[in-house]
């Protein structure tokens, strides 16, 4: 997904990143947990390249062919392709808490494939987003082990086994948003003869390292009654990730085998959230260090962002991807996810400095309870950006609304695509910097 020459591109051969070739596509009446997920990978993408269009937001229809690779967000993005029901139902194998990334096999409508993140619930959805914009490609540390290495090794375990033709896919990666590490992944071992399947599945159910579950039938269904046995595959143990389920299809056959490690990985959560110094500025300066950014390495570069969007709602999806898109280019390090969904904590602060986003916003409405919003209580179609000092005791907030879902796609649109411009964006061009030097010569010369 994040190798050079697939989504993130090179067009001027240098060496370096400069855009993005990726839609990422929703389903119609998307919820907040879904624009919230697509957000996350957004400014994931965002932040892999140097320069991008924004706009990488869209709808899924099984009638629109996409010839860039595509991400589908949600089980209604991946129903509304026309992928449903094509291979079970992929939620059918995820608990409470679960969620997956899972790769799509190319077809007419996505003839570069796809890759669907789906959720068992909200939770799931999330923690999916949060695994993939925060940890890919690594197993689970992000500069760690990672998929491509698990892969090779699953490929040097086949060769070895003088297995010539069998090809090797990792298909499918699930998290629990409960439990550190990866809960599972299913790699697909594909035989095109029944003598390569069998000593496929022989070769998988070896000697003594690890506890099998060996699955006959349809893929992923777990039969009882195998679990105590073990195999030679102490190289296939990957630290992080807790069942490697490896699905062996053959002609007219499939036969999954579950491998466990022989001891159970003690993954901890990531250590919690310290914040810095509060972040204080004027909007002209919400891209550089000192606002939305930190440079912890004083080269006058941004390399941490110290902000967060706090999001509610589900309006405006594609203003909301465009500016998390936004942010992950401006800098070179970045805090993932960007994107939290709850709006009701005490601090909103104690994540980070909070832009606050959407058009009933709890935080927005406590702050104009207050009387810390004036002026942006606006009517349809009118949307806000407004930076709030003191907003939650000593500590400030950026706040972006609307009197409506329009109203709101507006402000976000605005801060996406405009700032630090006032409105056209380009050298020369008139800056928000320009009407505060302006505003204080005139209250200067009073």
């Amino acid at each position: 997904v994040l190798d050079t020459g697939i989504v993130l591109q090179d067009r001027n051969g240098d060496g370096v990143v400069d855009d993005l070739e990726l839609r990422i596509l929703l389903g119609g009446n998307a919820g907040e947990a879904e624009v919230g997920a697509a957000a996350n990978l957004a400014a994931r993408f965002g932040f892999e390249t140097s320069a991008t269009d924004l706009g990488l937001v869209g709808r899924a229809g099984a009638r629109e062919v996409h010839q860039t690779p595509v991400v589908l967000v949600g089980s209604r993005a991946v129903d509304a392709a026309g992928y449903a029901g094509r291979a079970g139902d992929p939620l059918d194998a995820l608990s409470p808490g679960q969620g997956s990334l899972l790769h799509l096999q190319p077809d007419g409508t996505f003839p570069s494939g796809a890759l669907a993140i789906l959720g068992y619930d909200a939770s799931g959805l999330l923690a999916a987003s949060e695994y993939l914009s925060g940890r890919y490609p690594g197993v689970w540390e992000p500069s760690g082990l990672s998929w491509r290495e698990v892969a090779e090794r699953i490929e040097d375990f086949v060769g070895n086994e003088d297995l010539e033709g069998v090809t090797v896919t990792l298909q499918e990666i699930v998290v629990d948003g409960a439990r550190p590490g990866v809960a599972r992944a299913r790699v697909v071992v594909s035989a095109p003869s029944e003598s390569l399947f069998e000593g496929a599945v022989d070769a998988f159910l070896g000697e003594d390292t690890l506890p099998v579950a060996d699955t006959s039938g349809v893929a992923g269904e777990e039969q009882a009654g195998d679990k105590d046995e073990r195999v030679s595959l102490s190289g296939l143990e990957f630290r992080a990730l807790h069942r490697l389920d490896v699905q062996i299809d053959g002609p007219a056959v499939s036969r999954t085998i579950s491998l466990r490690p022989k001891e159970p990985w003690d993954v901890r959560a990531p250590a919690s959230f310290r914040r810095g110094a509060d972040a204080s500025f004027s909007l002209p300066d919400i891209y550089k260090v000192g606002g939305l950014f930190r440079d912890t390495n004083r080269d006058l570069v941004p390399d941490e962002t110290a902000a967060f969007i706090s999001l509610k709602g589900g309006g405006a999806p594609g203003a909301v991807m465009d500016l998390a898109t936004r942010i992950g280019l401006e800098t070179a390090g970045i805090r993932l996810p960007l994107v939290k969904l709850n709006d009701q904590v005490d601090d909103p602060t104690s994540s980070g400095f909070p832009v606050l986003v959407g058009t009933d916003h709890y935080q927005i409405g406590r702050l104009r309870e207050e009387g810390k919003l004036p002026g942006t209580d606006v009517g349809p179609g009118l949307g806000f950006v407004q930076f709030v000092d003191g907003a939650f005791g000593e500590r400030n907030a950026l706040a972006v609304g609307g009197g409506d879902d329009a109203g709101l796609a507006a402000a976000a649109e605005w801060l996406a695509y405009r700032a630090p411009y006032l409105w056209t964006h380009g050298k020369g061009e008139y800056q928000l910097a320009d009407a505060e030097t302006e505003v204080r010569r005139f209250l200067q010369a009073r």
